[in-house]
C-alpha cells in the first residue's frame, strides 16, 4: 500500500475520485467517524460529495468497479477483510492520530468536529479461560501467534479467491510464510510441521 500526506495530493483534490467520497454504510461507526471527519476537513466545501453506501455490497461494488475501469476510489475501508487485500491502494494521511479526537468523533452530529486519523486495526488471538486451562500446550503456541492486518487482509483475499476453506487457509499461510511461523513453534514440533507441508 502506497502513503500519501494530505500536502502531496494535487491541488485539484475535488477530481480524486470523481468528486465523490465514498462512505460506510448505516450501521457502520466508521460512517459517523467518516462524516465528522469530511465536515472538519471541508470535504463540501471542496466540492467533494460524500456518499452514502446502502450496504457493504454496493461500497464493495464501487471499489471494484473503479479498479477495474483504472479509475480512482475515493473512500474508506475497514481492514483486515478480503476486499483490503483484492486492490492496490494508496492510504491518504490527513491528520495525526488523537485517540480524543478519534473517539469524539464517534458522535453523531457531533458541532464543531475535529480531524483525527483512525487507529489501526489489530488482529486478535482469544481463548476463553476453559480452553487454556484444558489445552495449555496449544494455549501457548496461539499466545505466539501474530500477523498484521494487510497480512491478514491478503490471507482472506486469497480464500475468497480460491473458494477456500479455513484449513486450507491456513494450509496455504503455513506453506507460504515459514519465516512468519518458525519462531511460534519449538524445534520439535517445526520440524514436524515442515514434514508434514512438504
Amino acid at each position: 500500500m502506497q502513503d500519501h500526506e494530505k500536502q502531496d495530493l494535487p491541488d485539484e483534490t475535488h477530481d480524486i475520485g470523481g468528486n465523490r467520497f465514498h462512505n460506510t454504510p448505516l450501521g457502520w461507526t466508521s460512517r459517523i467517524m467518516n462524516t465528522n471527519n469530511g465536515r472538519a476537513l471541508g470535504l463540501e466545501a471542496a466540492e467533494i460529495v460524500t456518499f452514502e453506501h446502502g450496504s457493504a455490497e454496493t461500497l464493495n461494488a464501487s471499489l471494484a468497479a473503479a479498479y477495474g475501469a483504472g479509475d480512482p476510489w475515493f473512500g474508506y475501508y475497514r481492514a483486515p477483510t478480503e476486499v483490503m487485500g483484492k486492490y492496490d491502494r494508496t492510504e491518504v494521511r490527513f491528520a495525526e492520530l488523537d485517540l480524543a479526537v478519534n473517539a469524539a468523533n464517534m458522535a453523531e452530529d457531533r458541532p464543531d468536529p475535529q480531524a483525527s486519523a483512525y487507529p489501526p486495526g489489530k488482529v486478535l488471538t482469544v481463548a476463553t479461560r476453559d480452553f487454556v486451562d484444558r489445552e495449555p500446550e496449544i494455549a501457548a503456541l496461539m499466545s505466539k501467534l501474530h500477523c498484521n492486518t494487510d497480512e491478514m487482509s491478503a490471507l482472506l483475499a486469497w480464500k475468497e479467491a480460491h473458494n477456500a476453506t479455513n484449513e486450507e487457509a491456513a494450509v496455504h499461510f503455513l506453506q507460504n510464510n515459514p519465516e512468519q511461523w518458525a519462531d511460534w513453534l519449538n524445534d520439535e514440533a517445526r520440524g514436524r510441521l515442515v514434514k508434514l507441508l512438504q
